[in-house]
């Protein structure tokens, strides 16, 4: 068998079966069993109603827990269960749930006053309970009631959160005391929450620590610690760190984690208080390098499923699989044991476009979803080990390969075997 003709082969059977494939990349990824709100509020400026939809064909059960800021009336976690068992979904629906009212959402709340998250998850034993999920604030003008801004808190599946293994940062935050040029003063508050404990840790230790544009810090770190599900505020966080005082704009807050790995979540809003009333706009906090084995930017792997890669004298080649999310660049390179002794090819997804640095071997150079060289969308790359100048070692030959990308990459997992 050919070399062209054995690559042809290894990446049909790796992207021939759908249940292989990963998800494709370009929607809004807010379905999952697992769902949190990340901000409610009930007080007398803001109200709170969250839509919950069931992408199922059946109905769905859906266990509720309302989790309450430190400081707000009903702090701490709560299990809401109206009727005393689960809120039910119907099939294919959309449910307007108010967290205030008992009856409906089985949640005992004490507004006004009341600021936290919602977290579903899905019991369905008849699917995967495919949930999505958004919450409505409207935010009223008290001295005239007829104006109102409205502000929509998207739902986040849980697997998507990012963990304490991360710095999560939320960026350009803005303080204003007002004056005679911006006579309404503007604040920007953060919060941060936890969820399930996985790692059996108990608990998640934090600093929120600002930074300016020119990356100095500024005034200094604010330390915190929660135990699972809980949530809490840093309102005013220029003053709460001690920031110089008076305007400040293009600020970031990083929140800098030790725990055992699980998922949180960060955000911060920026309030305005105008004579037409207060309006706020929020932000979820960003990681620059997720967690998340199949979202890496840099990626670096020496094995599959506890397999180490290596290649036998006999062996003329071994393919491995990486997705690509469109558009993107990737540069990718294996890394022997023994130096120069392989050589790696990038296979695009039409099976007959390849790419190859010739004066660095080890290397596939810079290959891109689009190009003049190659143009198609999101899909699985081959990645060929070859020994180095077709002339194989005199024992096998462990390694390792390494990608860097802009959109992140899976793993660079072993398909299959070459002849």
């Amino acid at each position: 068998m050919s070399r062209h003709t054995a690559v042809l082969v290894a990446l049909a059977l790796a992207v021939g079966g759908a249940s292989a494939r990963p998800v494709r990349a370009g929607s809004a990824e807010d379905v999952g069993p697992r769902i949190v709100v990340p901000y409610v509020a009930y007080d007398p400026i803001h109200d709170t109603r969250v839509f919950i939809q069931n992408h199922e064909s059946s109905p769905v059960e859906v266990f509720v827990r309302y989790v309450g800021e430190k400081t707000s009336t009903t702090p701490g976690m709560q299990v809401c269960q109206p009727g005393g068992s689960d809120l039910v979904l119907p099939a294919l629906s959309i449910t307007e749930l108010d967290v205030t009212d008992n009856a409906a959402s089985g949640c005992s709340l004490s507004p006004p006053g009341e600021q936290g998250m919602l977290v579903l998850e899905a019991r369905s034993t008849t699917s995967l309970g495919r949930l999505s999920a958004r919450a409505r604030i409207d935010v009223v003008d008290t001295s005239n009631p007829g104006r109102r801004q409205i502000v929509f808190v998207d739902g986040i599946p849980l697997g998507q959160l990012d963990t304490t293994d991360t710095i999560h940062v939320v960026t350009n935050l803005r303080r204003d005391p007002g004056g005679s040029l911006t006579p309404s003063p503007l604040e920007s508050d953060c919060f941060f929450s936890t969820f399930y404990d996985g790692s059996a840790n108990h608990i998640v230790y934090g600093l929120l620590r600002l930074k300016g544009k020119n990356g100095a810090q500024l005034g200094t770190d604010v330390p915190f610690k929660l135990q699972p599900f809980e949530m809490v505020e840093f309102p005013s966080v220029f003053s709460l760190a001690g920031a110089p005082a008076g305007f400040q704009d293009g600020v970031r807050a990083e929140f800098r984690l030790t725990g055992g790995g699980d998922e949180v979540l960060g955000f911060c809003r920026t309030v305005l208080d105008a004579p037409t009333g207060q309006s706020f706009s929020y932000q979820i906090a960003q990681v620059a390098e997720p967690h998340e084995e199949s979202r890496r930017r840099i990626v670096s792997v020496s094995q599959t499923l506890g397999v180490p890669f290596s290649i036998d004298p006999a062996q003329k080649r071994i393919l491995h699989g990486i997705y690509v999310r469109h558009p993107d660049i990737v540069n990718c390179g294996v890394s022997p044991t023994t130096p120069g002794a392989l050589e790696l090819t990038a296979v695009a997804p039409d099976r007959m476009t390849f790419f190859h640095d010739v004066i660095r071997p080890q290397s596939t150079g810079e290959f891109a979803t689009l190009g003049q060289v190659y143009q198609g969308g999101s899909d699985l790359w081959g990645l060929e080990v070859t020994w180095a100048g077709g002339m194989p070692g005199s024992a096998a030959e462990s390694y390792s390969i390494s990608c860097q990308s802009g959109n992140g990459t899976s793993l660079a997992d072993r398909l299959v075997l070459g002849p």
